[in-house]
């Protein structure tokens, strides 16, 4: 059986990671990390590595997403399959 969170990005921390709030109304602010199944992980002080944080800033910050839970790495952080659906445009899969 496939696990899946849902929230709403609220910050990049870097070309492959993130931080998800799971109830943007929870004033508790109960927050994962999240890093993209994947994905290429560059050097965050690269010129590859700015402009993966930069394109993942343009992409995700604010939407919400579905993240299938794909397993938990060295540092505990969520591995996932990333899928966010926007509005007229069906849903993109990173």
């Amino acid at each position: 059986m496939k696990n899946f969170i849902r929230g709403r990005v609220a910050t990049i921390l870097d070309g492959n990671s993130f931080i998800l709030k799971l109830d943007p109304d929870d004033p508790n602010e109960n927050i994962v990390t999240v890093s993209i199944a994947n994905r290429h992980l560059y050097t965050p002080s690269t010129l590859s590595g700015v402009l993966a944080k930069m394109d993942l800033q343009k992409r995700l910050v604010g939407r919400t997403v579905n993240c299938e839970i794909v397993e938990h790495d060295f540092s505990d952080r969520i591995v996932a399959n990333i899928n966010l659906r926007r509005p007229n445009e069906g849903s993109l899969l990173l």
